[in-house]
């Protein structure tokens, strides 16, 4: 497929997770070093799971050497060119930035009914109105929160 940039600037949003445990837990080394394969190096000094994750899935990684690694520029072959979707990758900004209202209480109480109320209407459980009416009625209850 023809991979093409956003246009204006060609900034995307880019988005980020962690890797955590809470201290609760019954071998506090086991879980370091479960922490370490998910989200850093394993022994060998490598990036394992971020490795497959970008080959198999196409998930990108903070870590430069994951992104410019051959689990990138060879797994990415199948879905479009590489070399371009990491440059647009490279124009990516936090999400703060473009919908400042994250920083906002309601923000991901409206974004989770969104998500419901829409999935709803995709799979025919709901029409697009009753969608759209649920969403309506959903702004003065997320506005509560």
């Amino acid at each position: 497929m023809k991979v093409w940039g956003s246009p204006g600037d060609g900034r995307t949003i880019g988005d980020t997770h962690v890797y955590f445990l809470c201290t609760a837990n019954r071998d506090k080394d086991w879980a370091w070093k479960l922490l370490q394969y998910l989200g850093g190096k394993t022994k060998d000094g490598k990036y394992t799971q971020a490795d497959n994750l970008a080959r198999d899935a196409m998930l990108g990684s903070g870590y430069d050497s994951v992104m410019k690694s051959a689990a990138v520029t060879e797994g990415w072959k199948s879905w479009g060119d590489p070399q371009k979707i990491l440059e647009i990758w490279g124009k990516a900004t936090y999400v703060g930035e473009v919908c400042n209202s994250v920083y906002k209480p309601w923000h991901f109480p409206w974004t989770d009914r969104v998500n419901i109320e829409v999935q709803k209407a995709l799979t025919g459980q709901i029409t697009a109105d009753q969608c759209c009416d649920n969403l309506i009625a959903a702004i003065k209850e997320v506005q509560k929160t």
